[in-house]
């Protein structure tokens, strides 16, 4: 039968080793020398013919993978079939709620600290605003009715509160979450609660009164001392190390879903595994969020190499203590030789809906334009439409050699002046991944 190379089909050379990868499915394979002479041969000449007489090593992995694929095989007519497929099955409508599975509730945009790399904490008075209680029920109960009427059988929501800090908001958090929660019980919805948190405002009150609900708080702390924490400072310029450690051992003692969220900077890169026997050890965590930095400056990107080096020691390193290490870089891992695979893009693509302090929605609450003022207008707008277009198929990654296992990653960052210092480190944790999940050689 006569195959071809199929479009996707990229070949890499990391450290004198051949890797034959398909860009869209994810899947790798080590080549030897003969090998990749054959296969470059066949895509010089355009086809390759394989029968019992004539087979290369793998080739039923090549075929499964879809590396090799049929000669009158189409691949741009594949590819706009499975969008149109795919746009027709998540039509939104007023009876239907399309893809949104996740609310954000961004309660302030105010912050009682002031860490170095954010700006919510420099938000003076005259400048933040603040999410009405009113304007927070209206907008989940809109939500609700729309999920009450859709055709979708999976009645379920994640609800996730930002700031800021919304911990300065705990009577409207706390009031919304009682609020909401007995509707969605009499409808019966499945839903979680999820609060991202500096950790200084919680107490063991608050986190009785969270236990009540299906609620995980999530704590930024990004080391295991004064120094590696360096970066979340107070008003007054102190740490508060040792302010957020004792309230992760609050919540340890609680019962109550929690994590910790770690950002790897260039102070605490340095520590990669002192970091994960401290979560490990003293926290004892089985589970920790690290997150990359933004890559907002040149200076950001100057040791990439080692900078995700850094990362994927907690990773491995991580793995092999009993500790899971999740993140949306880590998204490669699960990408990876997968079966099945479904591509996890990020949520600003039409799953989610944002409501900001100002009382406007958004695709992600770091997104701050277009704005909707309801949800109807939200999903029945050439926006969000596109958006869902566009999720799989961005027009910039167009036959990038890690188009299918990248996808973008963080819409706000991929839209923002630095896309391309994103694109840097993407590609360098590709590299860096590409042999440890690499399947075995062809020969």
């Amino acid at each position: 039968m006569k195959y071809k190379l199929s479009k996707y089909a990229k070949f890499h050379n990391v450290h004198d080793v051949i890797v034959l990868y398909n860009s869209y499915l994810a899947r790798a394979f080590q080549v030897n020398e003969c090998v990749y002479q054959d296969l470059n041969e066949a895509n010089k000449r355009g086809y390759i013919y394989i029968d019992e007489n004539n087979r290369i090593s793998g080739v039923d992995e090549l075929i499964e993978s879809e590396i090799l694929v049929p000669f009158d095989h189409d691949d741009e007519q594949v590819d706009r079939l499975a969008m149109n497929k795919f746009i027709s099955e998540h039509r939104t409508t007023h009876d239907k709620i399309g893809l949104i599975r996740e609310l954000q509730i961004v309660l302030t945009d105010r912050c009682n600290l002031n860490c170095v790399y954010c700006s919510a904490g420099s938000n003076d008075s005259c400048r933040s605003s603040t999410l009405k209680y009113a304007r927070i029920i209206e907008f989940m109960l809109e939500h609700l009715q729309l999920l009450e009427n859709s055709r979708d059988a999976d009645r379920r929501i994640v609800i996730r509160y930002f700031g800021g800090e919304p911990l300065l908001c705990k009577e409207a958090l706390l009031d919304s979450i009682e609020y909401i929660d007995a509707q969605y019980q009499k409808k019966h919805i499945k839903r979680k609660y999820i609060i991202n948190t500096n950790g200084v405002l919680l107490d063991r009150r608050l986190i009785e009164n969270l236990g009540k609900y299906n609620v995980q708080v999530n704590v930024s702390m990004d080391g295991m001392d004064d120094y590696t924490n360096s970066l979340r400072l107070s008003k007054e310029g102190r740490t508060v190390f040792k302010e957020v450690e004792n309230t992760i051992n609050l919540l340890a003692e609680s019962g109550i879903d929690y994590g910790v969220i770690c950002v790897l900077n260039k102070i605490n890169m340095e520590y990669s595994r002192e970091l994960v026997d401290y979560w490990v050890s003293t926290l004892q965590l089985k589970q920790v969020f690290v997150e990359r930095m933004v890559f907002s400056s040149e200076k950001d990107i100057e040791n990439i190499h080692d900078y995700v080096e850094s990362l994927l020691d907690i990773y491995y390193y991580g793995n092999s203590v009993g500790l899971t290490v999740l993140g949306q870089w880590a998204k490669m891992f699960r990408l990876f030789n997968g079966k099945n695979m479904k591509l996890l893009t990020c949520g600003a693509y039409g799953k989610i809906a944002s409501l900001r302090p100002d009382g406007f929605i958004t695709s992600c609450q770091i997104i701050s334009q277009p704005k909707f003022a309801t949800i109807i207008d939200y999903i029945n707008s050439s926006y969000y439409h596109d958006s869902i277009k566009s999720q799989y198929r961005l027009e910039y990654c167009e036959n990038c050699h890690i188009e299918g296992i990248c996808a973008g990653s963080c819409r706000a960052e991929f839209e923002s002046t630095y896309r391309n210092r994103l694109c840097m480190f993407n590609n360098e944790l590709f590299r860096q991944i590409l042999m440890h999940k690499c399947e075995p050689v062809l020969s």
